[in-house]
């Protein structure tokens, strides 16, 4: 007997606990619900935003892939403020920005004020533990190599069994 859903084309917990082989699935049903991550997961599509950030955002996700570690864009990584990193890698809390702003004329990352908040959000962010690698539109493309570094290093720094955490 099949499940009749509605206007979804997936399965659902609640599909599954009504289902006659609700028991074979009992590990599924069990399962605690899961905290709300801050970040959006990176799937396979990025929004076309410009030539420099759709080339970072699918070099990262290439990388991240190979690396089998999971990005994140738009991260919130401080949970008393409202700070997010461009693109995240929390699970070897390395962040990437793109700091795009400082090219345009009218700008908030221009102005003293400006440039102030974002080195408290990097000052914040590395006394949690990130380490950011920052980039602009004369450097993006060095990204890569400058990832590989940082990954390099902060895996020196781990034990073995924490290389690869996802």
């Amino acid at each position: 007997m099949l499940l009749k859903m509605k206007k979804s084309n997936h399965f659902t917990i609640e599909h599954i606990k009504q289902s006659k082989c609700a028991h074979l699935n009992q590990h599924l049903i069990d399962q605690p619900a899961q905290k709300k991550v801050k970040g959006k997961k990176v799937a396979k599509h990025f929004k076309k935003k410009n030539k420099h950030l759709d080339w970072m955002g699918w070099n990262l996700l290439y990388w991240c892939n190979e690396h089998a570690v999971i990005l994140e864009e738009e991260h919130q990584f401080n949970p008393e403020r409202k700070w997010r990193f461009d693109w995240a890698i929390p699970a070897l809390k390395i962040a990437i920005e793109y700091e795009g702003g400082i090219f345009m004329e009218k700008s908030g990352h221009t102005s003293a004020r400006g440039m102030t908040k974002d080195t408290d959000k990097y000052n914040s962010a590395q006394c949690l533990g990130w380490v950011v690698i920052r980039f602009t539109a004369l450097n993006y493309k060095n990204l890569i190599t400058e990832l590989n570094k940082v990954y390099e290093k902060e895996k020196c720094k781990k034990p073995l069994n924490e290389n690869h955490s996802v």
